[in-house]
Formats: C-alpha cells, sequence, structure tokens
C-alpha cells in the first residue's frame, strides 16, 4: 500500500503561494515493492491532477527497539532499491504542474 500525504488537496488556484513555493506531497510506502507496482504511477499520476509541484518519495527503515542506536532496513517494508528507482523514474515521467 502506497500512502499519499496531500495537504491543501483542490483546485491548483484555491490558495495562492508565496513566490517560489511549490505545491508538495509526500508519498509513502511500508512495504518492500509497493514503487514497482502499476498503482504507484497511476497515484503520483493522481497527484498531478491536484496541482502537485513537488513530490518527495520517502524510504522507511526502522529500529529494533525504541532505544535502539541505529537504524537499519527491514527485508520487507522497506522499499528496495528497485523500487526507489522506479518511483524516481516514474516521478520524472509525470508533468506536475508548473
Amino acid at each position: 500500500m502506497v500512502a499519499l500525504c496531500v495537504l491543501g488537496v483542490g483546485a491548483p488556484s484555491a490558495l495562492a503561494l508565496p513566490p517560489g513555493w511549490g505545491r508538495g506531497a509526500n508519498v509513502t510506502s511500508w512495504w518492500h515493492d509497493d514503487y514497482e507496482q502499476p498503482r504507484a504511477q497511476q497515484e503520483l499520476a493522481a497527484l498531478a491532477s491536484t496541482g502537485t509541484t513537488h513530490v518527495a518519495v520517502l524510504a522507511t527503515w526502522y529500529m529494533d527497539a525504541p532505544d535502539s542506536s541505529t537504524i537499519a532496513r527491514d527485508a520487507l517494508k522497506t522499499p528496495s532499491d528497485n523500487g526507489m528507482r522506479a518511483a524516481e523514474l516514474r516521478n520524472t515521467a509525470i508533468p506536475l504542474a508548473s
């Protein structure tokens, strides 16, 4: 499941932003191959239709315990390197609003 967190979604002109600001969204996955799925491209395309101009794609890493001093990949939860590359390529291939 890829989660899209979008604040202020609506018509692109619904809220004027200061010059130089962008309309951003955070794309998050908690499964290793989410970004490699066709649905990820569909969701990025849906973001473009909201007036989104910038997208952040998150790679989740985890701690073994709340007091751990290290973080690491989780084989089933952390997006794969291939998935991150696929998300980046999809993101650049979809014309976001300007």
